[in-house]
């Protein structure tokens, strides 16, 4: 009878350990193939890497694999903990921009207002003499000038249409633009991912084909007939309906 110095392994340690009978048999008969860790996210949003980040760091911090807590779990948790405070935080920034963006909008209108009144009485008061209006601190329209360079349209604003994958854009026009160039960009916003969508004549635009649920950004440059054109608009965000 064999003596064992720490007991009999078949009732220390299981008889599975062992033995080669109780191993589950490879599907090919060969050697059985590894699964890998998926670890690509780079193509995520911050959101959906947020969250897929999390529930790893939740699960490993609740399996016997943080017995103890390994230091990759602390760090993941303390990764997830930053990305989701500066989400919050340039979310709220975002808020705090369009709420001053429309109010910049709405003071260039009253400036605009006040301006073309005042223009208005000088230009009574002129009676058509080019040196008045100068002296007043007005520009003299001069009949076929080039209007120059186009400044970038103002005032663009996103609005969710009636229908779903639909936004409605509108901006303030632009003297001597022939067409409207129009981008969308889906959220995060870098430059790469402005894709070009339409020419249009007029100043304002339906957005089709829209993922509903996803956030957007839009934006507009004017094009005159100088080739080039003008400076891109603020970007207008929205989430599709």
């Amino acid at each position: 009878m064999t003596t064992y110095r720490y007991g009999d392994p078949a009732t220390r340690y299981g008889v599975a350990r062992y033995s080669s009978a109780t191993s589950p048999p490879s599907p090919t008969g060969g050697k059985r193939r590894m699964s890998k860790v998926a670890l690509n996210i780079t193509r995520l949003s911050d959101a959906d890497a947020l969250v897929k980040a999390q529930n790893a760091a939740t699960a490993c911090a609740g399996t016997a694999l943080a017995d103890p807590t390994p230091p990759e779990v602390t760090a993941l948790a303390t990764a997830c903990t930053g990305l989701d405070a500066a989400i919050a935080d340039r979310t709220n920034k975002e808020q705090v921009l369009r709420a001053a963006v429309v109010v910049q909008n709405q003071k260039r209108d009253t400036l605009g207002i006040a301006y073309s009144s005042l223009g208005s009485k000088v230009q009574t008061l002129s009676e058509g003499d080019a040196a008045f209006i100068n002296a007043h601190g007005f520009d003299v329209i001069v009949a076929g000038a080039p209007i120059g360079a186009l400044p970038a349209p103002a005032g663009l604003e996103a609005t969710m249409s009636d229908q779903p994958g639909q936004v409605d854009l509108m901006w303030e026009p632009v003297r001597g633009a022939k067409t409207y160039i129009v981008q969308k960009c889906a959220d995060p916003m870098t430059e790469a991912n402005w894709q070009q969508v339409d020419l249009c004549t007029k100043s304002k635009f339906t957005m089709t084909g829209l993922t509903t649920g996803t956030k957007y950004w839009f934006r507009v440059a004017a094009k005159g007939a100088d080739p080039a054109t003008s400076p891109w608009s603020d970007p207008a965000q929205k989430m599709a309906p």
